[in-house]
């Protein structure tokens, strides 16, 4: 497996390119260069209303349900859920960083397809976009405010980012378990993650790295997320007042059992998981902004490809 990734690998290398110097570089740390970068952008007002709000909008679940279609009309410029890829740049910061393998790896390819592949659809269709974000919050979901994606490093080393995401995490993501029974799934994970993990601390498996900047927050979304989060928590404690054990599980004629109109719709649609941790499409901005209008450092915008 590793030798195949190296000779895979060479055969796909690739340069970083500067937009303000216009020129080619070797950085020696851009890892490090770029979540310097990052972390020192400029933060956004919140306020004090803000601040002690919570921003939890789906509780007890760490997987993305599927957004209603009003929240996605909301989203300016769609919506993003990394899963356990996202990492904040610091406890309090507003910024923060996401770590994508740079390959993926399927036991069992196509015909015609070679075992690993590149990775990068998922980095392209973020960078330079923006986009309202959702992430992990504990055990919940919480919504962050809107963010401007700045792509980073595309070949690194994920020691070189530090203790950001665990390896096994990128190797689950680099896994492609391309199959419908679980127990077929269970056996490819068992038997190519250990592989796959050691590839990524061993440094033959490189990542590619996304910065999300902070730029808003947007009410409107966050307003029918919550709305909607107050109606499931409501519409459960009835459930439960009349001995329903599991809203989700059995959600039956809620009307029926005397539950108001509108916990009876909250409750009448089951929630389906997002699996892929990936986000969503919306109806695009109107206008996103460049990276100098954001940041005030036209001069100096660039992107990594390394």
């Amino acid at each position: 497996m590793r030798n195949e990734l190296i000779a895979f690998v060479h055969g796909h290398s690739a340069t970083f390119t500067s937009t303000a110097s216009g020129g080619m570089h070797r950085w020696s740390d851009p890892a490090q260069t770029f979540h310097a970068f990052i972390s020192g952008l400029p933060e956004t007002a919140t306020p004090d209303a803000q601040q002690l709000e919570s921003r939890v909008v789906f509780r007890n679940v760490t997987k993305l349900p599927l957004l209603s279609k009003a929240a996605i009309k909301a989203c300016i410029g769609g919506f993003a859920f990394f899963g356990d890829l996202l990492q904040w740049c610091a406890p309090l910061s507003q910024h923060a960083l996401v770590v994508f393998p740079k390959y993926e790896f399927s036991p069992k390819p196509a015909t015609g397809a070679t075992t690993w592949t590149n990775s990068s659809t998922t980095w392209t269709s973020y960078a330079g976009q923006q986009r309202d974000l959702l992430y992990v919050d504990g055990g919940d979901i919480s919504y962050a405010g809107t963010f401007f994606c700045h792509g980073g490093p595309r070949a690194v080393k994920l020691a070189e980012l530090g203790e950001i995401v665990g390896e096994e995490h990128l190797a689950r993501r680099t896994l492609v378990a391309d199959t419908k029974r679980p127990k077929d799934r269970s056996n490819l994970i068992k038997t190519f993650v250990p592989s796959l993990t050691n590839l990524y601390r061993e440094g033959s498996a490189t990542v590619q790295v996304l910065g999300l900047q902070r730029v808003g927050f947007n009410q409107s979304l966050f307003g029918i997320l919550s709305k909607a989060s107050k109606k499931r928590e409501r519409a459960a404690a009835l459930l439960e007042l009349l001995g329903e054990t599991s809203p989700v599980r059995d959600p039956g004629t809620p009307k029926k059992r005397g539950l108001p109109e509108e916990d009876a719709e909250a409750m009448g649609a089951e929630i389906k998981m997002q699996t892929d941790g990936r986000g969503g499409e919306g109806p695009g901005p109107s206008k996103i902004p460049k990276l100098g209008e954001l940041v005030g450092l036209a001069d100096t915008t660039a992107m990594w490809d390394m």
